[in-house]
């Protein structure tokens, strides 16, 4: 199959005799094969299997601060919320991952977030929304703070990574759900097998 860069070349060299063709015809669908191909080697490598994977229910919770007081004196600390969603992914994790060492080198993790879409919404409105990308919050860097902090673990227990500079590339896709379905899927693949493109 002939790559997009071979398809402008010989349409190029059409053009220089003077013979252009009907575009549509002619190179539509060439082109539209050729970026189909590019598409599909881009997520073939996720038929693979990653080097871990987890599901964490119910709905996803982002990483952000409020004011905390000690001893009648505010700060600025994570917050509860937070940090009990945290929790319950650092168990899920180290639960699923077992006494397996913590993966050494690049990896890429890939987040997909199921929130729950609002109670106050009709049905009709629900069947529509259901599995569609979500516009809502949390906000997807919070999230993606979160999940990487829960699958590295603690100072002194880490779990599935040594530390979160581990990860040069993270994806996350957010979208509507069921209340009964939503939750955060935290999968790691080896560095490089994903090209963030048109994924």
């Amino acid at each position: 199959m002939k790559t997009p860069e071979d398809i402008a070349r010989d349409v190029l060299i059409k053009r220089a005799h003077g013979v252009y063709g009907d575009w549509e015809t002619d190179y539509g669908p060439l082109i539209a094969a050729a970026i189909q191909a590019e598409r599909d080697a881009a997520r073939a490598p996720m038929t693979t299997e990653p080097l871990a994977d987890f599901w964490i229910t119910g709905p996803p919770v982002g990483r952000h601060l409020e004011v905390v007081w000690f001893s009648g004196h505010p700060s600025i600390g994570h917050s509860t919320k937070s940090e009990h969603y945290l929790r319950r992914i650092r168990s899920k994790v180290r639960h699923d991952w077992g006494d397996k060492a913590p993966l050494t080198g690049i990896v890429f993790v890939l987040l997909e977030a199921a929130v729950p879409m609002a109670a106050s919404w009709s049905g009709k409105k629900k069947r529509e929304m259901n599995g569609t990308l979500c516009d809502g919050t949390p906000d997807v860097d919070n999230i993606c703070k979160l999940a990487l902090d829960g699958i590295v673990g603690t100072k002194n227990d880490r779990i599935v990574l040594l530390d979160d500079k581990q990860v040069p590339q993270c994806f996350l896709e957010r979208r509507w759900s069921s209340r009964e379905e939503c939750g955060l899927r935290i999968r790691v693949y080896p560095a490089g097998s994903l090209r963030l493109v048109d994924v």
